[in-house]
């Protein structure tokens, strides 16, 4: 599924264009002296596409009622999908990539991950406004943190 010198993630059980089957689990595996030795797995609802390096997805969440078609601006909410231990995230977004094409906006959007092992409470969602060269009309919104691109989950 994707990788680096030093881990490793692998696909297991089966899978498909939409994500795993009943049994499709994913492990990732670290670089050890002697080889590999799995660091962590588990069940994936969803695929993502390999991040660039020294980052990790966020995701988008928006309110299609606030939306405005004739807008440029568009209001999201931004959170990290990494155990974070609660943190706010504002300080570690970067900032996002807008693929804008004839039926679609894209939006990739991704976070400095934390160091050291981390605690899992709610992660805090943020509040931002991507700003587009074109108003949005009737193009769908897409959060590219998933593969495919999905409409990001309404909030």
């Amino acid at each position: 599924m994707g990788g680096s010198d030093r881990v490793l993630t692998v696909a297991t059980g089966s899978w498909g264009i939409d994500g795993p089957g009943p049994n499709g689990q994913w492990v990732e595996l670290e670089k050890v002296v002697n080889g590999w030795e799995p660091s962590a797995w588990g069940g994936c609802s969803t695929l993502a596409p390999l991040s660039p390096r020294g980052v990790v997805w966020a995701e988008i969440t928006a309110d299609t009622r606030v939306m405005s078609a004739s807008g440029t601006t568009v209001p999201v909410w931004v959170n990290e999908r990494e155990c974070t231990s609660g943190r706010d995230p504002s300080p570690f977004l970067g900032e996002p990539v807008v693929v804008e094409r004839e039926r679609t906006v894209t939006v990739y959007w991704t976070s400095s991950p934390p160091d050291g092992d981390q605690r899992c409470p709610s992660n805090h969602p943020v509040k931002r406004l991507l700003q587009l060269e074109e108003p949005l009309g009737q193009r769908v919104l897409l959060d590219g943190s998933t593969w495919p691109p999905s409409p990001p989950v309404p909030r």
